[in-house]
């Protein structure tokens, strides 16, 4: 018999309800703990077998009577009878419905990709995908992911495995994560104090604290906001007529990394919505603009401003010399579009900013990227003037004499991009702008 130790239980009676696979492992484990503890594992499997009847419970002996063996000396014997414990909690797995909950089982909100990757492991592993285990795995991930733009980059890949796909996910920044961290300590600490001091006689009080009356740090500086000396911003009491940018283009905020061709200057917004980047190249106009044109002279800000008018513009610019003239001056904000010239010089961006245009006596509140470059004004023709329109005059080309028709292959879209393609030329056809080929032509 099992060697009697004080403050040493046996496993409570085995409960045949729930999660039966689960609970039977544990409290085989419980069962392990306690023959090792009262130094039974040792015994006979009779004895062993009889401390697992005793600890089981009346249902657990009852199932145990139900078990047919193959020998009737196994009956005594602990690894069979534990055998058949284990084969009744664990009954044949349904795998179609277990394939189904690995197929359906979408990455939550909030969930790491590794979470989620050790989840479908754990799904799959009743499956029985055998060898395809790995290669339908990766092929769950890419369906169950929730970003889609890490989605697009990993069906671009043409070998793509669990290794890789592992690589493609770019951890968060450590330094980053601590330094953010770092910075709302520091802002709670800034901000507990809310009591109130009694001011001490001969000091003024200030929005940086108190001082000695006569030295306040406030004098001789310059006010950012109202250009004004002797006092800070933030405490600032004139009224700067700010021009209001709730009408920024939303087309504009949420487009996708695109490289933009200007005259002279090349655009490429570097926070893209997605992965998937498509080319726009603008050919500039070789018409005289000194003649006027393709120029228009608008009312910006109170000044007379004239801009060169590009047809197939997708942005506006301004130069930081006139955007200075402007009265009243457009709040600038940041952004992420990056402009270079042809021959891949950089040319520095100032920000964006809503600028208000008056033409025909509208006013038209248009978003302007702002260089510090001296660059000709470009106005997008489509913000006026309307998407849509016609020369009054016939335009010629002229080819020269040695010119021969080249055939050139269709350029390759990307499959995330075809609908959205197919949906834009639908729609520029069916407006007239472009007509379907269907032979071939010399050009």
């Amino acid at each position: 018999m099992a060697k009697r130790i004080i403050g040493l239980s046996p496993p409570s009676p085995f409960a045949f309800e729930g999660n039966l696979a689960e609970s039977w492992k544990q409290w085989q484990k419980a069962l392990d703990f306690y023959l090792t503890a009262t130094e039974s594992d040792s015994k006979s499997d009779k004895v062993k077998t009889s401390i697992l009847l005793t600890c089981i419970g009346e249902k657990g002996r009852e199932i145990y009577d139900t078990f047919e063996f193959e020998n009737a000396g196994d009956k005594l014997k602990l690894k069979p009878v534990l055998k058949k414990f284990e084969e009744y909690c664990n009954p044949r797995s349904n795998t179609t419905f277990e394939r189904h909950k690995s197929f359906t089982y979408r990455q939550e909100e909030g969930q790491t990709f590794t979470s989620f990757v050790t989840e479908l492991k754990k799904r799959s592993a009743a499956c029985e995908f055998d060898t395809l285990k790995d290669s339908l795995i990766k092929d769950m991930i890419i369906c169950g992911i929730s970003d889609n733009a890490l989605r697009e980059r990993m069906l671009r890949e043409p070998n793509i495995n669990l290794q890789k796909q592992s690589s493609l996910v770019k951890p968060p920044s450590k330094p980053n994560y601590m330094l953010s961290n770092l910075l709302k300590t520091w802002k709670r600490k800034s901000t507990k104090y809310t009591g109130k001091s009694e001011r001490r006689k001969g000091e003024t009080k200030t929005e940086i604290g108190r001082h000695q009356r006569g030295k306040c740090p406030a004098y001789g500086q310059k006010c950012n906001k109202c250009q004004r000396r002797n006092h800070f911003a933030r405490c600032c009491k004139q009224t700067v007529h700010q021009v209001d940018d709730s009408q920024d283009r939303a087309s504009f905020e949420s487009s996708s990394e695109s490289d933009f061709v200007i005259e002279s200057l090349v655009a490429t917004e570097s926070e893209a919505a997605s992965e998937v980047q498509q080319a726009l190249k603008i050919d500039p106009l070789n018409s005289d603009t000194s003649a006027g044109h393709w120029s228009v002279t608008l009312n910006a800000g109170s000044q007379d401003i004239p801009f060169k008018i590009d047809t197939g513009a997708q942005v506006n610019v301004l130069p930081k010399k006139l955007y200075n003239k402007l009265n009243p001056r457009p709040r600038i904000k940041q952004t992420s579009t990056k402009l270079s010239a042809y021959n891949g010089s950089s040319i520095p961006v100032h920000g964006k900013c809503i600028v208000p245009i008056q033409y025909k006596g509208q006013k038209h509140h248009l978003l302007f990227i702002v260089v510090a470059s001296q660059t000709t004004p470009i106005l997008e023709y489509a913000d006026c003037f309307g998407e849509i329109g016609t020369l009054k005059s016939t335009y010629h080309m002229t080819l020269k004499d040695d010119v021969r028709p080249v055939v050139v292959p269709p350029r390759k879209v990307p499959f995330a991009l075809k609908d959205r393609l197919k949906k834009e030329l639908d729609r520029m056809e069916s407006m007239g702008i472009i007509e379907k080929v269907e032979k071939s032509t010399d050009w």
